[in-house]
């Protein structure tokens, strides 16, 4: 199993857990994640397929662009 796709696994939770103990109210923690979770889809390529140059640098801040590289 390659190195990238076994930590594309802890990373998704860390990330979730590092959320909820910043955020005290649930529904602001539930609304973070949401976000976070469609921007790292949109820059990992998936959803849009053109991303303008000027975001590109946002895919290598995508763990699913990673995991699925």
């Amino acid at each position: 199993m390659d190195r990238l796709t076994l930590l594309s696994y802890p990373c998704p939770q860390s990330i979730g857990l590092f959320i909820s103990a910043v955020c005290m109210d649930m529904q602001v923690a539930i609304a973070v994640a949401a976000l976070y979770t469609l921007a790292t889809q949109l820059f990992a390529g998936y959803l849009v397929t053109s991303i303008p140059t000027w975001l590109r640098w946002g895919r290598f801040g995508s763990i699913i662009h990673y995991a699925y590289e």
